[in-house]
């Protein structure tokens, strides 16, 4: 097979983050909130490939999403580049391959605090109409419209819930929101020995501050560490919007959006309000 055929995938990519770049720029996005996130979305950092590898990765999608808001034709140097690595490392053009191959034609990716999460399986989200908007959102998520997640955080909170009987339904309800799969990075490994002093392997030290840079400039917005986190993931996995009724996040939206790399933090129903095409509301009348 030859070259040029092998890496077919990379022309789905580009694809992919010309349609992602027209949206974002549609919604008012600057360059560089798009650049931002666009990168962070379909090149981040995997650990498994080499440093360089990743860094041509990074400058072949900066390099069509710059292009593509601007309306020109993409230089060929950074494709060129990435092209001839692969072909030098056909191991991590087959996990890229692998990696883009699974983005499909984009959909508004929403990240869903605990609140709202914890609310669709209790029901009980109030005032009502915020209750039927997150309903739309999962109609609009099985139809393939949207793409919802949540995090490791969410489902940490729900298991110190003391009720046993809303915790076992939030349990039974957890396959129906998938998590982000950014959600710890590797800091060191320590070997392990017995108390006979053999070697037994080494232990990964995990943590799950993703982006510390981030994680610090959402505290001093005024955030705790929990909701931090929570922001944290959502912009660190690409997400578009932030879903919350947490006065937390919706009282500082305007700093913690400026922080957020073009991630816009909405109550249900202002989130329903874009989605196309409107769903017949579900209310009791």
């Amino acid at each position: 097979m030859s070259h040029e055929r092998e890496t077919d995938f990379i022309e789905h990519i580009k694809q992919v983050l010309r349609t992602e770049t027209a949206k974002m720029k549609g919604l008012a996005c600057t360059d560089h909130q798009v650049v931002q996130r666009l990168v962070a979305r379909n090149a981040p950092h995997l650990q498994d490939y080499s440093d360089n590898g990743n860094k041509l990765v990074r400058e072949f999608v900066e390099r069509i999403v710059r292009a593509a808001y601007a309306g020109e034709t993409s230089p060929p140097q950074p494709e060129e580049a990435m092209r001839k690595h692969f072909s030098e490392h056909p191991e991590e053009m087959l996990g890229w391959k692998h990696f883009w191959g699974g983005i499909q034609t984009p959909v508004v990716k929403i990240y869903l605090d605990n609140v709202i999460v914890s609310g669709m399986s209790r029901g009980d989200l109030k005032p009502p109409t915020e209750m039927d908007a997150v309903r739309q959102i999962e109609a609009a998520d099985q139809r393939g419209e949207s793409g919802i997640v949540t995090s490791s955080e969410t489902r940490r909170e729900q298991d110190r819930t003391r009720d046993l009987t809303v915790r076992a339904q939030f349990e039974q309800d957890r396959e129906k929101v998938p998590l982000v799969p950014l959600d710890h990075v590797l800091l060191i490994t320590r070997a392990v020995y017995d108390n006979q002093g053999n070697w037994c392997g080494n232990a990964p030290m995990l943590t799950e501050v993703v982006d510390k840079e981030l994680f610090d400039a959402l505290k001093s917005a005024g955030l705790e560490d929990a909701d931090a986190r929570h922001l944290m993931f959502a912009v660190h996995n690409g997400c578009d919007r932030f879903v919350t009724l947490d006065p937390h996040f919706l009282d500082r939206r305007v700093p913690l959006q400026a922080l957020g790399r073009g991630i816009l933090i909405q109550r249900p129903s202002e989130l329903v309000a874009e989605l196309s095409p409107p769903v017949e509301s579900t209310a009791a009348t």
